[in-house]
């Protein structure tokens, strides 16, 4: 708490015309449930920035594999103050999907030497989604109708969703 109390402080009194910014990417805009999602900070510096602060608040549910150089000490946030060899960069952290689908939204709030708390830039949301299955399976003399050099009695992929249907042509869409 003392430490947050005096990264505001600092934030306040140190005057600045021009402030930085930070922009939010992911390595994956939809994951499946229980699989991770790389979180990129993309820190840039204007002028004579000299320190930072960055709250990013992460969904509910998700948890962090991997906290970069991160601090975890609240719940549901991860935090970078930098105030000593301050340079634009990127900051990453990991993050696992959970078991539920949903969207799974972000938000970030980030202060420089002006003090004044700016927020969200980049992407903010991840979906969370379980993969598609197939469900037939053609019997002898039949091929999977999205695959023309299927052999015969091929089983249909997942890549093969929404054209599941078996047929006794070996052309793709060709109806029997």
């Amino acid at each position: 708490m003392k430490k947050a109390l005096l990264i505001g402080i600092i934030l306040i009194l140190i005057p600045m015309v021009a402030a930085g910014t930070v922009t939010r990417s992911f390595s994956s805009d939809t994951v499946a449930p229980g699989d991770s999602v790389v979180v990129s900070l993309d820190v840039q510096l204007t002028g004579s920035d000299s320190l930072y602060a960055i709250a990013e608040t992460f969904p509910a549910g998700w948890a962090v594999s991997d906290k970069g150089t991160g601090d975890l000490s609240q719940a549901g946030h991860i935090k970078w103050v930098a105030f000593q060899n301050v340079a634009s960069g990127k900051l990453t952290y990991s993050l696992t999907a959970p078991s539920s689908e949903g969207a799974g939204v972000f938000s970030i709030e980030y202060s420089f030497d002006d003090g004044i708390a700016k927020t969200e830039a980049g992407s903010k949301t991840v979906t969370v989604t379980a993969p598609k299955t197939c469900t037939p399976v053609c019997t002898a003399g039949e091929y999977c109708n999205t695959d023309a050099a299927a052999a015969a009695c091929t089983t249909c992929t997942v890549a093969d969703c929404g054209k599941d249907e078996c047929s006794t042509s070996s052309v793709c869409g060709k109806a029997d």
